[in-house]
């Protein structure tokens, strides 16, 4: 078992190479180390409200942490759970004196302790070197048997094979994996873990955010797998249907009532009698009657108006007709 110091200035912290996300895990605790306070201090957060952090604390809130290390906060929050439950951190949650302020959440407002901050930082190299790289070592070495646990190395086997996976996908990806992990739901196959990449990439398009969303869904709701999302396209398929279905219905509408005017323009101009202009009127008001909106509109139309004036017929005779012939 390696023993011994490796010493890391914190300017690291600030190196690109260092920066480029999304961060491993074992990354991440290193980072979690290197970022934690070596003297007391005081951290700002919203509202100009302030809270001291100690030596050996982590004064970082749970969205810094996810941009910092590319990750979500859903996988933040589980890593730190894990970190807790190894014993390795503790959580405390951040309190105010100022009356309208609450507690805040777990996580997301708290203080992040790592419990054997001495122990790494210390001066004694023989007491230190025996039990904090020991567990170090030993926990680091249990976080990489996760992770090949959860995925990661059928992954890398499946991008090594040919699967082409956007690096933006990836911390997505870890992700769900996490989850999966944490319901004992681990891909077993190559074929498993690839029907999902792929199911995700149709679902999102390739858009990277709709990915997220489409993770971030179903861990929320405690879904076995992922769903495609449900995005308001009615407007798009109202418009779809209209322009495919019924434009050409009026279309064919419009046509036939073209033809219809043309036919009753030229009936219209062949009336010569007061019996035809009676006639034609009937034949039009048969079209209509048993409707009381379409029957007032009738009778307000300007040729029954002059056909009526012309050859002074009234709706009572034109009634009387359609009466005696059995309209």
């Amino acid at each position: 078992m390696l023993e011994g110091w490796v010493k890391l200035y914190r300017t690291l912290t600030e190196n690109d190479l260092w920066l480029e996300k999304p961060f491993s895990k074992g990354q991440a605790w290193v980072d979690l180390l290197l970022i934690t306070n070596h003297k007391k201090g005081i951290v700002k957060i919203k509202n100009g409200l302030t809270f001291p952090v100690k030596r050996g604390e982590c004064g970082y809130s749970i969205l810094g942490l996810a941009d910092r290390w590319g990750w979500s906060r859903g996988k933040v929050d589980r890593f730190l759970l894990s970190l807790k439950d190894e014993k390795m951190i503790s959580i405390t949650d951040i309190k105010t004196d100022t009356k309208t302020s609450s507690k805040m959440d777990t996580l997301n407002r708290s203080v992040i302790k790592v419990i054997q901050y001495e122990e790494y930082q210390g001066t004694d190299t023989k007491t230190s070197s025996k039990t904090g790289n020991k567990t170090d070592t030993k926990r680091t070495l249990n976080g990489h048997k996760q992770e090949c646990k959860e995925g990661i190395n059928l992954l890398h086997k499946l991008i090594q094979g040919g699967l082409k996976i956007q690096k933006e996908f990836m911390p997505i990806i870890e992700d769900w994996l996490d989850y999966k992990k944490d319901r004992k739901e681990i891909y077993k196959s190559e074929k498993g873990l690839k029907a999902f990449v792929n199911r995700l990439v149709k679902f999102s398009s390739g858009n990277v955010e709709s990915a997220k969303e489409i993770i971030e869904t179903s861990m929320a709701n405690g879904w076995k797998g992922i769903f495609e999302l449900k995005t308001p396209q009615k407007n798009s398929e109202n418009h779809s249907g209209y322009v495919e279905n019924f434009l050409p219905v009026m279309a064919i509408k419009a046509e036939k009532e073209a033809k219809e005017q043309e036919k009753l323009k030229k009936a219209f101009e062949n009336i010569k009698t007061r019996q035809q202009a009676s006639d034609f009127i009937c034949a039009r008001l048969l079209s209509v009657l048993g409707n009381a909106n379409k029957e007032d509109e009738f009778w307000e139309r300007h040729w029954v108006v002059e056909l009526e004036k012309t050859y002074k017929i009234t709706k009572e005779q034109i009634y009387k007709k359609l009466k005696n012939n059995g309209g």
